[in-house]
């Protein structure tokens, strides 16, 4: 298979990730804007690119603990920076 399917195949799933966490921010806010979404897509999407390198690259089992790490990462911060 020739790279740049990959990458497509990553790109795609970034999006699809960064979409999929809408219904959350949805649920969190009584206002839902432009920017707010765009955020939360993009925001999203950016790991979502990096879950699908690591996918390729290293296998589910690393993606998956990229993703546990990042929500561990963020629990931490919420516990120890008080907004």
């Amino acid at each position: 298979i020739k790279v740049h399917n990959y990458v497509l195949a990553i790109i795609l799933s970034g999006i699809i990730f960064g979409v999929g966490h809408l219904p959350v921010a949805f649920a969190l806010t009584s206002e839902a804007t432009i920017p707010l979404v765009l955020y939360i897509i993009l925001g999203n999407a950016g790991f979502g690119f990096i879950a699908g390198y690591l996918y390729w690259k290293y296998g589910l089992e690393c993606a998956m603990g990229a993703h546990m790490l990042a929500h561990v990462t963020m629990i931490i911060c919420a516990l120890l920076i008080p907004l």
